[in-house]
């Protein structure tokens, strides 16, 4: 059986010749008779309601099996009836080519179902490039594959929420690749346009975080320092993913200001170790563990707030990390002055001698 037979494929056989194939010679010869007949003249619906040897014009009904049924449903049918059964007419598997139907409307059911996976792999593709060209748009600092997982994620900013709407009314309006080349001609992935609004929201975005920690040290709204140091980090990943999956298609232009961004958010962090509420009488938060709630390097060198993501985000970009050789020195040796003369905020000498030897191995890396 060809895998390209249709549903009815098998159909063609199953004809009175074959049913006479197999029926004894007597019901043969009726059969014979019988399709010579006038069959085609529908029966009165008021003999139904009479007794079941009477029927209209004196003749008996036709007993179940016999000639006059057989040839009633050999007739073939017409060529508009075939063409609107071909997908809701399946054989039996009682009939003589129960086997070859059965091959068949395998045939036709994987073909099916190939046919629906590849509609919705080419659905899928197109959502993609439709969250991926929306990516840039997005100002909490989110990578396009987290931007992609944030439609329904409370406490996004304003604009990534209207990105996430803009997505949504381009879902049904590309339909087809016809629509997608479009956009494509419009936002170039990754183009110039593209990367550059990428890296100008990432620096934008940690721009926000700490005018956020500015403002919640003055007792107004914003984030804490154990909320600063998550979102930075949260930062750093977003960034090492852009790294690893488009910094190939990327300008150099692009490369180096988000590598830029990476280290001057550590040097943000690294600098910032005072008491930023001294005049404002802020109680400990159950929960928070060890972190120091007060100053923002202390809790950034806590165990719970994950240093240790850090270094490795650094270390993942080191080929690309060159033109800021001089600045990550300069973030080591302030590490180094603070295990030498001690911190304020309760870090341990020890794993402050362990960051900036992590910082002095990757240096060398970068050479």
């Amino acid at each position: 059986m060809s895998r390209h037979s249709t549903p009815t494929s098998g159909l063609g056989r199953l004809t009175l010749r074959d049913r006479e194939a197999n029926m004894p010679v007597t019901t043969r010869a009726k059969s014979g008779q019988v399709k010579k007949a006038d069959v085609s003249r529908p029966v009165s619906s008021t003999s139904s309601k009479r007794p079941s040897g009477m029927q209209s014009g004196r003749q008996r009904a036709p007993q179940a099996g016999s000639s006059r049924a057989v040839a009633s449903s050999s007739r073939a049918p017409s060529s508009r009836q075939q063409a609107s059964r071909q997908t809701a007419e399946v054989p039996s598997g009682d009939d003589s080519s129960g086997d070859d139907s059965d091959s068949s409307d395998a045939d036709v059911e994987e073909a099916g179902e190939t046919a629906e996976q590849a509609a919705i792999a080419q659905g899928n593709r197109r959502r993609a490039i439709i969250w991926l060209a929306l990516a840039p748009s997005n100002d909490d600092g989110l990578s396009p594959q987290a931007f992609a997982r944030s439609m329904d994620q409370a406490g996004l900013m304003p604009n990534t929420q209207m990105a996430h709407r803009v997505v949504r009314a381009l879902f049904k309006l590309v339909r087809n690749d016809e629509d997608l080349a479009i956009l494509q001609a419009c936002i170039p992935v990754p183009g110039p346009i593209w990367s550059q609004q990428l890296a100008s929201n990432m620096y934008r975005r940690f721009q926000a975080i700490a005018q956020g920690l500015e403002q919640n040290a003055l007792g107004g709204a914003g984030q804490d320092v154990v909320r600063t140091i998550d979102a930075l980090r949260s930062m750093f990943q977003n960034i090492d993913d852009i790294r690893s999956r488009y910094f190939a298609g990327l300008d150099v232009a692009t490369r180096d200001r988000l590598m830029t961004t990476l280290v001057t958010i550590m040097g943000y962090i690294v600098n910032n170790n005072v008491d930023l509420y001294t005049n404002v009488n802020r109680p400990a938060f159950a929960g928070e563990g060890s972190r120091n709630e007060r100053r923002l390097f202390s809790c950034f060198m806590s165990p719970e707030s994950g240093p240790q993501q850090f270094t490795t985000v650094l270390r993942n970009c080191r080929d690309h990390l060159t033109h800021e050789l001089v600045r990550i020195r300069a973030i080591r040796t302030r590490i180094q002055e603070y295990a030498a003369n001690g911190i304020e905020g309760g870090v341990p000498p020890a794993d402050l001698e362990l960051m900036a030897n992590h910082l002095g191995a990757i240096l060398q890396l970068i050479g």
